[in-house]
């Protein structure tokens, strides 16, 4: 498949849990991340061409008072099964991001590439 990314993905090496906010459950773990997309560790399958309203708690340089996670709207495009047989790879488009978090994707993508 060609990789069609616009930005290079940063990996993530802190675990950074990701819930669907609509159905308030937990999703997976963050893998990586651009401003364009990400790709999560799944302990489920997540169907293919789905919307999701997540939140990917924040590390703790991050944190404040008034935000404890980054917030935004995401469509799954692919699954993949892990080579372990147990978990997913799954790849999101990020379709929606509030203005005032997009700052604080910046201010993300920048903690996790150092």
């Amino acid at each position: 498949m060609q990789d069609r990314r616009r930005e290079p993905r940063i990996a993530v090496s802190v675990p950074l849990q990701v819930h669907d906010l609509a159905r308030e459950c937990y999703l997976g773990n963050l893998a990586n991340i651009s401003s364009g997309g990400l790709m999560l560790f799944a302990p489920t399958a997540i169907a293919c061409n789905r919307i999701f309203q997540i939140g990917i708690t924040l590390p703790e340089p991050l944190l404040t008072q008034e935000k404890n996670r980054l917030d935004l709207g995401v469509e799954s495009l692919w699954q993949e099964s892990c080579d372990e047989g147990e978990g997913f790879w799954v790849g999101f488009q990020i379709i929606d991001l509030q203005p005032q978090d997009k700052a604080l994707l910046g201010r993300l993508i920048e903690a996790l590439n150092h």
